[in-house]
């Protein structure tokens, strides 16, 4: 919104009375003083600005209207006349760009203030919108660039993780090539092993079955030898009584003697 200086500077609804007039912008009033000796009324901005002529130029500080000496310590703030501007209907400056408000003055100053028909409002509100984004790109360009950082140091971390891998895999196929023959060798060995132990499975079958012959003759011999012990039982019972009765006539022709 833009205000002039002095009065309010709006399109009214109502008719303004005469009295609610500065004399000196014509408009009207705003923030009204009063001067208590002429009892004439002006906006405050008005007022300041008389004064300040006549203090810039020396020159004595008299009513506008009616040429009269102010006392500025005999000047007050008139409440009662500013209620009454305040009240005033009026339309939304920026009727022309598209908006239908109406209401008090009083209001209009609050809803200028946020009205989406406001060119300096929506100019400020695009400037805000727009050093934000300003801001979000330089955040964003600062991300881009951490990502590309974040990217290149993965690159080198996966390159690095290759060169790894290759080597290992290298290693891998070393040790599978190794390992390759020496299951070669240890096939090798293990058809030796198993035509060793079918070899000696046979070995140990002949030695089986020459134990069992062995055993059998073994057997046959202790047979044989009890057989004999038998017999060499009976010799003996023989020889014994034999030597008895060869013993008998020896002990009779001992008694004859």
């Amino acid at each position: 919104m833009v205000e002039t200086v002095g009065g309010y500077d709006y399109k009214y609804i109502t008719e303004i009375p005469e009295d609610l007039i500065c004399s000196l912008c014509h408009f009207p009033f705003k923030n009204p003083v009063h001067v208590e000796e002429c009892g004439h009324i002006y906006c405050k901005e008005c007022f300041e600005q008389t004064k300040d002529h006549a203090t810039k130029n020396a020159l004595d500080f008299c009513c506008p209207l009616d040429r009269q000496n102010i006392d500025v310590t005999r000047v007050f703030k008139d409440k009662f006349n500013e209620r009454k501007v305040l009240s005033l209907k009026v339309e939304c400056r920026n009727l022309a760009d598209g908006c239908s408000w109406t209401g008090e003055l009083r209001e209009a100053i609050d809803h200028e203030k946020q009205c989406n028909k406001n060119e300096k409002l929506v100019w400020e509100r695009f400037e805000i919108e727009l050093k934000n984004m300003s801001s979000c790109m330089k955040d964003l360009v600062l991300q881009v660039k951490c990502n590309e950082q974040q990217i290149e140091d993965k690159d080198k971390e996966l390159e690095k993780q290759k060169k790894q891998s290759k080597q290992v895999w290298e290693r891998l196929e070393i040790d599978l090539k190794n390992m390759s023959s020496c299951m070669k060798d240890l096939t090798l060995q293990v058809e030796c092993n198993e035509q060793w132990l079918e070899y000696k499975d046979k070995e140990m079958e002949n030695y089986s079955k020459q134990l069992e012959n062995q055993k059998k003759q073994l057997e046959n011999c202790n047979k044989q030898i009890e057989d004999q012990n038998i017999l060499m039982e009976k010799q003996m019972k023989q020889l014994q009584n034999h030597i008895q009765s060869l013993n008998q006539p020896r002990n009779f022709i001992c008694r004859i003697k």
